[in-house]
C-alpha cells in the first residue's frame, strides 16, 4: 500500500528526493502538544490501530498515505504511544530546494490542526469494537400469555347438623375426622318419648275404628227403618253426620301416627350425603332441642374450585385453553362451571366456579386457576425502548437492527410480525443502538 514519498523515495508534491530516515522535504520535531514547532511544509502524522502515516502537502493540500513498514521509527512510536492517542513525529534531514521549502509557519500549523482532526476521525472509525451479543431464532423465544387467579377447592356443600326433636343425646356415633356415607347414623337421641307418642296415636286410631264401625251400623238400621216411618228424617241425618265426623277424625289420626313416626325417626340423626365430620358440638347426656348444633359435615362426593377472576379476562374463560388448577407443583385440569355476572364492589373481581375434569384435588387446596389467552408473544426482557419506541434488536449479518413493535406495552409481552427464523438478540440488547457492529454468539 506504499504511496507518496515512502514508495517513490521522493516527495510527490515537490518531487525532491527523500532519505530513508524521514528526511524528504524539510521536517521538524513536533510533540503531541504542538510545542516547539519549526517551519515545515510537510507533516508526518500517525495513529494506532492500525498505525498509519500521512504525508500532507501544504502547497496543494493533498493527503497521501504510506504503510507503517516504510517508516523505520514505527516500532519505537508504537511502543511509546498509548492507545487512541494521536501523535506526531518527524525526523531531520538535509535542506532540499523545492516548492515545499518556503511555506509560512502559520499556514503549516493550520494544516496541522486539520490533520489531527482527520486522524481522530479515522481512529474512531477504525477502532470501533464490535459488541458481544447472544442471538437465537425468534421461534424459540416466543411464549404464551397466561392469566392466573387465586383459587381454592371448596366442597359443594358444608352443613351444620342440628337436632329436629327434643331429646337427650344417647350416643355420638361419628367423631371429628370420620368419613361417612349417606344414611350412616351420626347421633342417637333418647327415643322413649317419641315411641310413646306413636303408640298412643295408634291406640287412638283403633278407638276411632270401633266408633266408625258402630256409627256405620246405626246408620244402616236407620235407613231400613225410615221406610217404615219408625224414625224421622232428622234422626237419619244425625246418624249420617256422626259417621262422617268419625271417618274424618280417623284420617287426622292417621296423620298423627305419621307425625309420631317421623319424630321417632328423627331421634336417629343420619348423614345427608357422603361427607367428612369436621367439627363436633354434641355431648352425650346433653339435652338436644330443635336447632341445637351437633356436628359439622363437609361433603366429599362433590367439590368445586372457587376463584376470583379479573374482569378484564373473564370474557375469555368460555374459550380458554389449557384451563387448570396449579398448587405446589401439581396440576389438575378444569372446566368452567359458572361465572358470576356481578363484579364485587370491594375486590373488583368476579366469582368463578370450576369443576374437575379428572380426579379432584383435596378440599381446602389453595393455588391458582391458570389459562392461556394468547400465544406466540415475545417475553418482556427482550423488549427495549429506543427513541420513545418499544421494540427488539435483530441481527442483520453482523449489524444490529432495531425493529419497533407498534402494539407493545411496557411491562407486558408483545407480538412480533417477523419470520420465525429471524435472529433475535436475546443477551446484550440493552446497550445496543441501531447500526452497531455485533460479535455474535449463537444460543
Amino acid at each position: 500500500m506504499a504511496a507518496g514519498f515512502a514508495a517513490a523515495r521522493s516527495c510527490r508534491i515537490c518531487q525532491q528526493p527523500e532519505l530513508r530516515g524521514l528526511a524528504g522535504c524539510r521536517t521538524a520535531n513536533v510533540d503531541p502538544n504542538g510545542n516547539n514547532p519549526q517551519a515545515t511544509p510537510d507533516i508526518l502524522a500517525a495513529t494506532r490501530s492500525p498505525l498509519m502515516f500521512f504525508h500532507f502537502s501544504t502547497s496543494t493540500e493533498r493527503l497521501l498515505t504510506v504503510s507503517s513498514d516504510d517508516w523505520p521509527g514505527y516500532n519505537a512510536v508504537q511502543q511509546s504511544t498509548p492507545p487512541a492517542t494521536i501523535f506526531l513525529k518527524t525526523g531531520y534531514g538535509p535542506r532540499v530546494a523545492g516548492p515545499c521549502a518556503s511555506l509560512p509557519k502559520k499556514k503549516t500549523m493550520k494544516l496541522l490542526t486539520r490533520l489531527i482532526l482527520l486522524s481522530a476521525f479515522l481512529h474512531s472509525t477504525l477502532t470501533a469494537a464490535a459488541i458481544p451479543v447472544t442471538v437465537g431464532p425468534l421461534a424459540e423465544q416466543l411464549l404464551d400469555l397466561e392469566v392466573r387467579a387465586p383459587a381454592m377447592v371448596v366442597p359443594a356443600n358444608q352443613a351444620v347438623i342440628t337436632a329436629q326433636v327434643t331429646g337427650l343425646i344417647e350416643a355420638v356415633e361419628q367423631d371429628v375426622g370420620a368419613s361417612v356415607k349417606q344414611g350412616d347414623v351420626l347421633i342417637r337421641l333418647d327415643s322413649d318419648d317419641a315411641q310413646l307418642a306413636l303408640d298412643r296415636a295408634r291406640a287412638e286410631l283403633q278407638a276411632l275404628d270401633a266408633q266408625i264401625e258402630q256409627a256405620a251400623a246405626r246408620l244402616k238400621r236407620g235407613e231400613d227403618l225410615i221406610e217404615s216411618s219408625f224414625i224421622s228424617d232428622d234422626d237419619l241425618l244425625d246418624r249420617r253426620t256422626t259417621l262422617a265426623v268419625l271417618r274424618a277424625n280417623r284420617a287426622a289420626q292417621e296423620l298423627g301416627i305419621r307425625s309420631a313416626q317421623l319424630a321417632l325417626s328423627r331421634t336417629r340423626i343420619s348423614a345427608p350425603y357422603d361427607a367428612t365430620v369436621v367439627a363436633r358440638a354434641a355431648q352425650v347426656g346433653s339435652l338436644a332441642q330443635p336447632g341445637t348444633p351437633l356436628l359439622t359435615l363437609v361433603q366429599t362426593s362433590a367439590r368445586e374450585v372457587d376463584a376470583d377472576i379479573d374482569p378484564r379476562y373473564a370474557a375469555d374463560l368460555p374459550n380458554a385453553q389449557d384451563l387448570r388448577l396449579e398448587s405446589q407443583g401439581r396440576s389438575w385440569p378444569l372446566g368452567l362451571a359458572r361465572l358470576a355476572g356481578v363484579i364485587d364492589a370491594a375486590a373488583r373481581t368476579q366469582k368463578g366456579r370450576f369443576s374437575f375434569a379428572g380426579p379432584p384435588a383435596a378440599i381446602g387446596t389453595s393455588g391458582e386457576v391458570v389459562w392461556k389467552v394468547a400465544t406466540g408473544l415475545l417475553p418482556v426482557p427482550l423488549i427495549v425502548q429506543r427513541d420513545g419506541q418499544l421494540g427488539v434488536f435483530v441481527a442483520d449479518g453482523t449489524t444490529a437492527r432495531f425493529v419497533a413493535l407498534p402494539d407493545a406495552q411496557e411491562g407486558r409481552p408483545a407480538s412480533a410480525d417477523l419470520p420465525p427464523a429471524t435472529l433475535l438478540v436475546i443477551r446484550g440488547q440493552s446497550r445496543l443502538q441501531d447500526g452497531d457492529k455485533l460479535q455474535i454468539d449463537r444460543l
